[in-house]
């Protein structure tokens, strides 16, 4: 499971992602989401949590190529090897909203990273813009770990 989390303690605010199991077949159909699952689509679970209690639970489709862009990403803007200091979510999987934003504090770079449902995926279909979610400040390392964790849970499911 992919996780990140803002702080501990009863003010903990985390974001969770659970792949559940690859989707075989055709196109395939959640919410906004039309994806074709013969080019490696996953189905997961989103949570956000605060504290101990998780207030949203949706399962969403995500593509493979969101996945991996998004760990690619994420890699070169900590690193530095971007010329902005903004990343965004791939729209091939467009139940899950996710920014990235790197910025300077002195000598040390801070991250503002916000993570979304689409509110299509919790309601009617043909209902677009963004749902609940949650903005995070995490360190460096978390998100690469983030990132990477759910790389590698989609890659071992397809």
């Amino acid at each position: 499971m992919a996780e990140i989390v803002n702080e501990d303690g009863t003010a903990q605010l985390k974001a969770s992602i659970e792949v559940l199991d690859s989707v075989r077949g055709g196109m395939v159909s959640h919410g906004s989401a039309f994806l074709n699952a013969m080019m490696g689509v996953v189905r997961a679970r989103v949570s956000f949590w605060i504290g101990d209690r998780a207030f949203v639970t949706r399962e969403v489709y995500l593509h493979q190529m969101s996945v991996r862009s998004w760990a690619k990403q994420v890699s070169a803007l900590v690193q530095g090897e971007l010329d902005r200091d903004e990343i965004a979510w791939g729209a091939e999987s467009p139940e899950l909203l996710i920014n990235l934003r790197r910025f300077d504090v002195g000598d040390h770079a801070r991250y503002e990273m916000t993570i979304a449902l689409d509110v299509s995926a919790l309601a009617d279909e043909g209902v677009t813009g963004e749902g609940p979610g949650l903005l995070l400040m995490p360190e460096a390392e978390a998100v690469v770990q983030f990132a990477d964790d759910l790389l590698a849970e989609t890659a071992a499911c397809l």
